[in-house]
């Protein structure tokens, strides 16, 4: 097919290019009102639509995690925060030092497993005890922290479900239930400052454990605690984590925005920013994951050691640090002879929206969505399934019940 340069000829060719320009390009000197108003109209959509193009580039995207207004910060944090906008995070907090891994000592007479699960919404109390009706056994201890002021449950009502649970007239002393200190909104440095003042707790209280598993309140066992304890022993020095390196298309290491958690309130920090590079330059080793892990004690002790409070203390600034915190101290632990391997907990994100309850939420796993074939070739290896429903996931309670009791007759 000819071009128009071709048909009409080049610069050179029967019109020139002053014709072809004149023919083609220039607006004819006698034109009709209706093409002028035609041509009024799309000259206005189009500086319409470039006025658009710029407010679009100009305007930044919402930010993620959602912060809160300044003018609904609590008086009694407006001093810190003054001070962070000012000064944001010192050039002395960039070099972490932490303190050099101390071997553990094995003590293979101790088989303990203890269960850490954070608690906060009523809806979920059903399968919570039903939970620790499967899971319960003397020679482990569970502790039940409480999030009331980010839920609608109560101390009360958690104790209260557990020992109908157990079938009991009052809870065993292996079996603790006590409120949070901090507000447990997610993303935000409260939500890991429960999970480990639950660690403090545990190591406190009780001496015959050896693993410590974060319990999801979504979650049910894919197991009966004797397979997890035999598996747990075939695997000494072994932690059950997601340990990963970033990755640029993950939102968390583009979410650098400096936040200041205080009470309920979250807000950001104006023009300020985590040194994530600065630290990274230093020798601290970023790594991403989940909260829901299966540590030894061990490692769950270096967490909870005073000589970190300096880095949590800056860490606290930082958004979704629930899903870096664990993994990048033990990948930046110096002289740690322990192993980090996959975490035991099944889930998925590959799912359509609707089967999710938001969109950072893993697939919920209902009777009738379930990927079945998925659960029952990865189950060798992992303890939990995320997120089921006693409601919606009948079906597969029901089968994995079953499963529990015969495991138990079998280690018996």
């Amino acid at each position: 097919m000819s071009t128009v340069f071709e048909q009409e000829g080049t610069a050179c060719g029967k019109y020139g290019l002053k014709k072809w320009f004149q023919r083609y390009i220039e607006i004819p000197t006698r034109i009709r009102p209706a093409s002028v108003a035609g041509k009024v109209l799309a000259l206005v959509v189009g500086l319409l639509l470039a006025v658009l193009g710029i407010v679009v580039f100009l305007t930044p995207a919402p930010l993620w995690p959602e912060v809160d207004l300044p003018e609904l910060m609590p008086p009694q944090c407006a001093k810190q925060h003054a001070e962070l906008v000012a000064a944001g995070i010192p050039a002395s907090a960039w070099k972490v030092t932490l303190p050099h891994w101390k071997p553990a000592v094995l003590r293979p007479e101790v088989v303990g497993i203890a269960y850490l699960c954070s608690c906060a919404f009523h809806q979920r109390l059903e399968l919570v005890a039903r939970v620790f009706s499967r899971l319960y056994r003397e020679q482990d201890v569970f502790l039940y922290v409480v999030d009331a002021s980010g839920g609608d449950l109560t101390v009360r009502q958690v104790e209260d479900a557990l020992t109908v649970a157990l079938g009991a007239g009052k809870l065993p002393s292996n079996v603790i239930v006590e409120t949070t200190e901090h507000s447990g909104r997610v993303y935000y440095w409260g939500h890991t400052a429960n999970v480990l003042h639950g660690l403090k707790s545990l190591l406190r209280v009780n001496q015959s454990w050896q693993w410590v598993a974060h319990l999801h309140d979504g979650a049910y066992p894919l197991h009966s605690p004797e397979f997890m304890r035999h598996y747990l022993q075939e695997r000494p020095g072994t932690n059950f984590m997601s340990c990963q390196m970033e990755s640029a298309s993950h939102w968390q290491w583009k979410a650098l925005h400096l936040v200041h958690q205080c009470d309920k309130w979250v807000g950001l920090v104006e023009g300020q920013q985590f040194p994530h590079v600065e630290m990274q330059q230093n020798g601290f080793q970023w790594a991403g994951g989940s909260e829901w892990w299966v540590l030894t004690r061990e490692l769950a002790a270096y967490m909870v050691d005073e000589r970190l409070d300096e880095l949590y203390r800056w860490m606290r600034h930082r958004c979704n640090i629930e899903e870096i915190l664990w993994p990048s101290i033990a990948a930046s632990i110096p002289g740690f002879d322990e192993v980090v391997v996959p975490s035991l907990y099944y889930f998925t994100f590959d799912g359509r929206a609707e089967q999710k309850d938001t969109k950072h939420s893993p697939v919920n796993l209902f009777d009738e969505t379930i990927d079945v074939a998925a659960l029952e070739r990865l189950m060798p290896h992992n303890f939990f399934a995320v997120k089921v429903s006693v409601q919606k996931s009948r079906v597969l309670l029901r089968w994995l019940d079953g499963q529990i009791e015969r495991e138990r007759l079998h280690f018996e």
